[in-house]
C-alpha cells in the first residue's frame, strides 16, 4: 500500500510541476515579474508547510539543522527563480523539456562521480528519454508531424530497417 500511495504522490507531484508555467505565464499576462512570482508561492506554502509539520507532529528544525535548511532552501529559490525567468523569456515547451533533462543528467553525473552503476533498467529508460527529445528536436523544424513521419520512414528504408 506504501508504494501504490509513493506513486500517486509522485504522479501528483509530476502533474503539478507541469502546471506550475501555465500558472506563471498567466501571471505574468497580468503583470507580475518572476520575483513577484515566487514571493506569493512561497508567502503561500511556507504557512500550509508548518502546518503539516505541527499536524504530524515534527519540531521546528533549530541549529545546524535549521542552517543546512535555509542554505537548501536558499539554492531551490535560486534555481526556481531561473526556471520562472526563464519561462518568462522563452517559449515553455523548450523550457520544459530542458527542465526534465535533469533526471538524465543526475543518471549520469552519479555514475561518473558516485561510482553509481548503471542498470539494464536505466539504460532503457535514457534511451527512451533521448529518443523522444530527439523527435521533440526534430519537430521544431517540421511545421507539420506528417513530413517529420516521412522523414523517418525514408531514412529506415534506406538503412533497410523496414
Amino acid at each position: 500500500m506504501d508504494r501504490l500511495i509513493g506513486v500517486f504522490l509522485v504522479t501528483l507531484s509530476a502533474v503539478l510541476f507541469g502546471t506550475n508555467p501555465i500558472f506563471a505565464r498567466v501571471s505574468y499576462d497580468a503583470g507580475a515579474n518572476p520575483v513577484t512570482y515566487l514571493f506569493i508561492r512561497f508567502f503561500i506554502a511556507s504557512p500550509v508547510m508548518i502546518m503539516i509539520m505541527m499536524a504530524l507532529g515534527f519540531s521546528i528544525p533549530r541549529g545546524k539543522l535549521l542552517a543546512t535548511l535555509i542554505l537548501i532552501g536558499g539554492i531551490g529559490a535560486g534555481t526556481t527563480f531561473c526556471f520562472y525567468t526563464a519561462i518568462r523569456l522563452a517559449p515553455v515547451n523548450l523550457i520544459i523539456v530542458i527542465t526534465y533533462m535533469y533526471p538524465t543528467i543526475v543518471t549520469l553525473l552519479s555514475a561518473v562521480f558516485l561510482r553509481q552503476s548503471i542498470t539494464g533498467f536505466k539504460i532503457v529508460a535514457l534511451l527512451i528519454v533521448l529518443c523522444f527529445r530527439l523527435l521533440w528536436v526534430l519537430s521544431l523544424f517540421f511545421q507539420d508531424l506528417s513530413a517529420l513521419i516521412r522523414l523517418m520512414q525514408r531514412s529506415f528504408q534506406r538503412l533497410k530497417l523496414l
